[in-house]
């Protein structure tokens, strides 16, 4: 799936998709579809690459109706998990367009174990 990537763009179909080595950053050229698959995104401060994974996507990037994004809520150095402050944001993806339209309304669940699958 990176090698698709990096040739034009992933299309992930019940696949675990990662976009780095904890954490790291992926840039597409071209389109990218989740259409069933899960992302699985670190956060664990605000610098991407460093602190937080991020895809960019230099086409439209779509997500399917059967996608999940799975955010990992990385440890700070005092062993808590990494919470956003009031008036700090974290972008995982960057794109020219993204389908669909309202995927900015993400309601976000804090888990206390990961889903099944991963490590």
């Amino acid at each position: 799936l990176l090698q698709a990537a990096q040739d034009g763009g992933p299309e992930a179909s019940e696949l675990l998709f990662r976009p780095g080595f904890s954490p790291g950053i992926l840039d597409i050229t071209g389109d990218a579809t989740f259409e069933d698959g899960m992302v699985f995104m670190e956060i664990g401060g605000l610098t991407p690459g460093t602190d937080h994974d991020q895809i960019n996507v230099d086409g439209m990037l779509t997500f399917g109706s059967n996608a999940m994004l799975v955010i990992d809520l990385l440890d700070t150095d005092n062993g808590e998990p990494f919470l956003l402050g009031t008036g700090e944001e974290v972008v995982l993806f960057t794109a020219n367009d993204i389908s669909p339209d309202d995927i900015e309304d993400i309601n976000l669940s804090i888990l206390d174990t990961l889903p099944a699958g991963f490590a």
